[in-house]
C-alpha cells in the first residue's frame, strides 16, 4: 500500500491556540509538510483545490512547484485539480511546467469540485459541471499525448493544429478520477482505463464501496482486465498515540470543532458524536495495531492500494501530529505495505528510470 499526506490549506484559527496564521506563513506550512512528509517516507504529498472560504487552495500548481523546489522522491499529487473550472489549455501549460520542474513526479487526480462559491467565481452549475469535468479531461488528456492538436467543443474556442508548450517531462501522465457521489466520475474512469480515488471521508463506507464496486463493473464492460484497475481511498481523520484512549482524548478537540462546525453552518451530521466517529467514519485514529485493522477491514471492501492522510494538525498540537506521522511510518506503514501489495507511483517509476 502507498501512503500520501493531503491538504486543503484550511485557513482559520487553530483550534488548540486560537491563532490565525496570515495565507503566506500557513502556505509555508504546507511547504514544510511536505518536507516533513518526505523525510519520514511518505509515498507523497496532495494539494487540493478550493476556491472558498475558509480555504486558501485555489492554485495547487503554485504550492507544488514551491514542494518540488524542496523535495526530490516524493511523488506530487492534486486532490483535486477541478476541471470543470480551468481551461484546459491553460491547466496543461501549468501541469507540464510542474511536471518538469519536479522531475516527472506528478499526478493528478481530477473532479468536478464542488461548493457555492464556483457558480458565482466561474459561472458553473450543477447542470453543467459534469459535462465541462468530462470535456475538459478529455482535453487535458489529448493535449498532454499529442504535440500539436485540433479539437472542438463546447465550453472553450476550438484549436486548430495547436501547439502547446512545454511538452510534459512524463509520456504519459496517470490521472486519477476523484469520486464521492456520482456515478458519472467513475464511470468516466473505467470508459479510458483510468484509475478512481474515493472521497471515504463524508459518509460511513457503504456508499462508497457500491461506487467501487460500479468502477470495476465497468472497468470490465469497457474491456479492461479486472487486475488492472486501481483505487485509492481517502480518510476521515487520523491519529495515533499509544493508547486508543489517548488517541482520542488528544483527538477529541478536532471532532468536537468538526461537528460545531457542520451544525453552525447547516451541514448534515452524519456521525453525532466523537464516538461514532471514530467507530463508523473511515477515519484512522487509536493504537497502530487498531490502525492497522481498520485500514485492512476497509480494504476487504475498496481493495484500494493507495490512501490519504491529513497533512494538518486539525486540532491536535505540532508534537502531537509529528509523533502520530513518525508512529504510522514505524509501526503502520511497513506492515500495511507488506499485507497490502501495491504498484509503484510515477515518482518510483521515474527513479528507476534514472538508475537505468
Amino acid at each position: 500500500m502507498k501512503f500520501l499526506l493531503l491538504t486543503l490549506i484550511a485557513h482559520q484559527p487553530d483550534p488548540v491556540s486560537g491563532e490565525k496564521k496570515s495565507a503566506a506563513d500557513r502556505l509555508r506550512d504546507v511547504i514544510d509538510s511536505a518536507v516533513l512528509a518526505e523525510e519520514l517516507g511518505f509515498d507523497g504529498f496532495a494539494v487540493g483545490e478550493r476556491h472558498e472560504d475558509p480555504f486558501i487552495s485555489s492554485s495547487p500548481p503554485v504550492v507544488l512547484s514551491n514542494i518540488a523546489a524542496r523535495t526530490w522522491t516524493i511523488a506530487l499529487f492534486t486532490g483535486v485539480t477541478t476541471l470543470s473550472l480551468l481551461d484546459p489549455v491553460r491547466a496543461f501549460e501549468d501541469y507540464s511546467t510542474l511536471d518538469n520542474l519536479s522531475d516527472g513526479r506528478l499526478e493528478l487526480i481530477i473532479g468536478k469540485g464542488n461548493g457555492a462559491a464556483q457558480a458565482e467565481l466561474f459561472h458553473v452549475t450543477t447542470a453543467d459541471q459534469w459535462d465541462r469535468n468530462r470535456e475538459g479531461y478529455e482535453l487535458f488528456r489529448l493535449l498532454w499525448a499529442d504535440e500539436h492538436v485540433t479539437w472542438s467543443g463546447r465550453f472553450r474556442p476550438s484549436l486548430v493544429d495547436a501547439k502547446v508548450v512545454p511538452r510534459p517531462l512524463q509520456e504519459t501522465i496517470r490521472i486519477w478520477h476523484g469520486s464521492a457521489t456520482s456515478t458519472e466520475s467513475v464511470d468516466l474512469a473505467a470508459r479510458y482505463g483510468d484509475p478512481i480515488f474515493s472521497a471515504n471521508v463524508t459518509y460511513p463506507i457503504e456508499p462508497y464501496a457500491e461506487l467501487v464496486h460500479h468502477y470495476r463493473q465497468r472497468w470490465e464492460f469497457y474491456g479492461h482486465r479486472p487486475e488492472d484497475a486501481l483505487v485509492g481511498a481517502g480518510t476521515a481523520g487520523f491519529h495515533i498515540a499509544p493508547t486508543s484512549q489517548q488517541a482520542i482524548d488528544e483527538y477529541r478537540l478536532a471532532i468536537e470543532t468538526r461537528l460545531a462546525f457542520q451544525r453552525r453552518a447547516g451541514l448534515p451530521v452524519v456521525f453525532d458524536s466523537v464516538e461514532d466517529f471514530v467507530d463508523r467514519s473511515s477515519a484512522l485514529i487509536g493504537s497502530a495495531q487498531q490502525v492497522i485493522d481498520k485500514v485492512g477491514r476497509y480494504h476487504e471492501q475498496l481493495g484500494h492500494e493507495v490512501i490519504h492522510l491529513s497533512a494538518d494538525t486539525d486540532g491536535v498540537t505540532a508534537p502531537q501530529k509529528r509523533r502520530s506521522l513518525e508512529s504510522f511510518q514505524s509501526d503502520v506503514a511497513p506492515v500495511l505495505r507488506e499485507q497490502l501489495p501495491s504498484r509503484p507511483l510515477a515518482a518510483q517509476l521515474r527513479r528507476k528510470e534514472v538508475v537505468l
